[in-house]
């Protein structure tokens, strides 16, 4: 399991009231592992981790012809990803395997 985190070009970190907002590229190697790949206040340069907004919702591959769904769980602090169940029914959380590759989301955390 591995996330790095890199600032954005042209992107501004922000300061509304006492709360930062800072934007960052998530990029996903390695296995991903079952309940999710972990996010940190650090990894978005902030002390404390209030909020995730995961932009457009979908991690996609380098190329940018397959993603992967996705959501922030407050709970656990981790990235969920899902995989179609191709049966109908909603999609189910993505088995241990390897990630797309080069899978990316940007991702806006929010705290202090």
């Amino acid at each position: 399991m591995a996330v790095t985190a890199a600032r954005v070009t042209g992107v501004q970190d922000t300061v509304i009231g006492n709360k930062r907002m800072h934007t960052r590229k998530l990029t996903f190697s390695s296995d991903y592992p079952t309940g999710g790949e972990p996010v940190t206040a650090s990894m978005f340069g902030l002390r404390s981790l209030e909020q995730v907004i995961l932009q457009g919702g979908v991690a996609m591959a380098a190329a940018l012809t397959t993603g992967n769904p996705v959501g922030y769980n407050a709970e656990t602090g981790k990235i969920v990803f899902y995989d179609s169940a191709d049966d109908g029914d909603p999609p189910d959380e993505k088995p241990v395997e390897a990630h797309l590759t080069g899978c990316f989301i940007y991702a806006t955390g929010i705290g202090t």
